[in-house]
């Protein structure tokens, strides 16, 4: 897939490089106005990138300057959890994108109002003259767009690796013989390429309220049909201090398969497990490609 967590970072550093020259100081700020339109550009470009599974919507990204119809529509449907600030500054970089990289506004930012038909001679050459009397909105863009860039960056972050919560709401219940089981079922059908070795970093986290059992944690890898060699599918154990508590010693976990077809599983333990508190796991899938869905099944017996 071309579209990756590494394309979001790549459009964060061409934001900053747009942001130094927007504050070096040296132009007016109307000169300026056609790199602060590439900075909105490229932010609204790196937060659809950060949390987008499908590859048609990052292609129609790549095409268009004016992303912010995709960029609401991605972040509707966010499996991140936002806070106030966050919708704030992804609603502004979508005003702003919508505003300033439009076909027509980007074509008078760039070359005055010639493109329009309209001729006299302040744009009968390339020009911001016509733009001066924005100076002053031109100026707050800038400094909106430091604090946007910020919250960006922290977005994009966040969304290196999706974290699904598992609450008491979480659980269903079945009988097995005798016995009633409750257990959650999680199903990740798009695999992102979230990471520079990882496919598909996902974590799901059980919540404070849930840590004082033992929770058995079957998760199951199954592979498509275009899977040229084996493929290494792990599961990682992380406890409250964020250390890997199933580490082999190496810095990767214990607990893996090779699959090369089909479909293979690996069954943990988390929540208390003797003396440690195991609240988060991990599926990882190395070399992307291949692998269709994982899914994860955490089960806590009742006894009636």
């Amino acid at each position: 897939m071309e579209c990756s967590y590494e394309l979001a970072e790549a459009m964060l550093k061409l934001a900053e490089k747009e942001l130094r020259i927007i504050h070096s100081y040296q132009y007016d700020i109307v000169e300026l106005t056609p790199h602060i339109a590439n900075a909105v550009e490229y932010l609204a470009k790196a937060l659809i990138y950060a949390i987008n599974v499908d590859e048609k919507v990052c292609k129609e990204t790549r095409k268009r300057h004016d992303v912010s119809g995709i960029l609401v529509k991605v972040f509707t449907q966010s499996p991140i959890p936002l806070s106030e600030d966050d919708v704030k500054a992804i609603a502004g970089i979508a005003f702003l994108n919508a505003m300033l990289c439009n076909k027509v506004v980007r074509a008078i930012v760039r070359y005055g109002v010639e493109p329009l038909g309209i001729l006299f001679h302040e744009a009968t050459r390339k020009t911001t003259s016509v733009l001066y009397e924005w100076k002053e909105l031109l100026e707050h863009v800038a400094k909106l767009l430091n604090k946007y860039y910020n919250k960006s960056r922290d977005i994009v972050e966040r969304a290196g690796t999706f974290v699904i919560e598992v609450t008491r709401h979480s659980f269903s219940e079945r009988r097995d013989g005798n016995r009633v089981v409750r257990y959650a079922r999680i199903l990740i059908s798009k695999l992102r390429p979230t990471a520079k070795y990882a496919h598909a970093r996902v974590r799901i986290r059980l919540r404070e309220e849930l840590l004082d059992k033992t929770y058995k944690v079957l998760v199951k890898f199954k592979a498509g049909n275009e899977i040229v060699a084996p493929v290494r599918c792990e599961v990682c154990l992380w406890d409250r201090n964020g250390r890997l508590a199933n580490d082999n010693g190496t810095g990767s976990p214990r607990d893996y398969v090779y699959l090369a077809g089909g479909e293979d599983r690996v069954i943990v333990y988390a929540g208390r497990v003797g003396n440690n508190v195991l609240c988060e796991v991990e599926p990882r899938v190395w070399k992307p490609g291949g692998i269709k869905t994982i899914e994860v099944i955490i089960e806590e017996e009742t006894k009636h």
